[in-house]
């Protein structure tokens, strides 16, 4: 499942390394919608696992991104926790994979790279798109 979660997640970027997450939200309903409803639930398990890695295992390393600690997203919990984790998730394997190994810092490469607004880092939420069945 969780290979499948990453393949869902490049074809809702269109295959590119960074898309708008408006864009992408609906490209993700879009292409979720065609899962039976058994194989989302199951898809949507598998987001919560990841989400708890970046989350709860990594928690010092997230943390850092949040602007009372140095970093650049100056959200509450919900917007922080919820919406902004999400949006690391749907930026899919690749940078969850730098952020496990470098930490902080490869989020913050990314978004530099990509000129990604705050706004955008905070679009609420992807995790609704995976809930939607």
């Amino acid at each position: 499942m969780r290979n499948l979660l990453w393949k869902i997640i490049e074809e809702s970027k269109e295959n590119k390394e960074y898309l708008n997450s408006r864009k992408q939200y609906n490209n993700l309903v879009q292409i979720l919608s065609r899962y039976p409803k058994d194989t989302r639930k199951k898809l949507e398990d598998q987001w919560f696992e990841e989400l708890h890695i970046i989350r709860e295992e990594r928690i010092k390393e997230f943390d850092k991104l949040h602007v009372q600690r140095g970093g650049i997203i100056n959200e509450g919990d919900d917007g922080f926790y919820c919406d902004f984790a999400a949006w690391v998730m749907a930026q899919g394997e690749q940078l969850n994979k730098a952020f496990l190994k470098d930490g902080h810092q490869a989020v913050l490469d990314y978004i530099s790279k990509h000129g990604v607004s705050k706004s955008d880092c905070v679009f609420e939420s992807m995790t609704y798109a995976i809930m939607k069945y």
